[in-house]
């Protein structure tokens, strides 16, 4: 492994403080390459989303056994005629997002955007967790490869976005001193 690896996957170690200046601005530009990290599982996310038809019906199963009345069905159908598209352009926001959010971080190496993208993982993680305790034995969801996948990358990045806040802290402190 060469050196420059070796300096990254250290200043990407949430256990390993950054030693100086220069570790202290790598780690905190590991967070960009952490919303890198973002935008392509969102992409990911895009593409194996089921086909609109498919996902309409899927969420339309799910209200199938609810006990409502007609009038409430038929809001509940016409929701869920855009709900696909809409998950489809959020996805997309999200990623555009992710992207702006990542230059930003890799010019300036703060410690702001590693911690509103760890209070976001935190709520995102323990909302799906939730939802999964709540109703996951009341609808029919596979928890495939892909999902499994989804999840140790959002943990591989929980860890990512704790060394750049630790970094871009340091590297904010070391500026001002100099």
């Amino acid at each position: 492994m060469n050196r420059t690896a070796k300096l990254w996957l250290r200043a990407a170690n949430p256990f390993t403080p950054p030693r100086g200046m220069a570790e202290a601005q790598r780690a905190a530009r590991v967070g960009a390459v952490a919303l890198g990290i973002g935008v392509v599982q969102s992409i990911v996310g895009l593409l194996s989303m089921p086909k609109t038809e498919a996902l309409t019906e899927a969420l339309a199963a799910q209200q199938r056994g609810q006990d409502i009345s007609e009038q409430q069905l038929a809001v509940q159908d016409a929701m869920m005629g855009v709900m696909p598209m809409f998950m489809q352009l959020t996805m997309i926001v999200i990623a555009v997002l992710y992207v702006v959010l990542a230059v930003v971080q890799w010019r300036r190496a703060t410690w702001l955007i590693p911690t509103i993208m760890l209070a976001f993982m935190a709520y995102s993680l323990l909302g799906g967790l939730g939802a999964l305790l709540r109703i996951g034995t009341s609808i029919e969801y596979g928890f495939d490869f892909v999902s499994a996948l989804m999840w140790l990358v959002n943990l591989v990045t929980i860890a990512m976005y704790v060394a750049a806040f630790r970094g871009g802290r340091l590297f904010e402190k070391l500026k001002r001193t100099y």
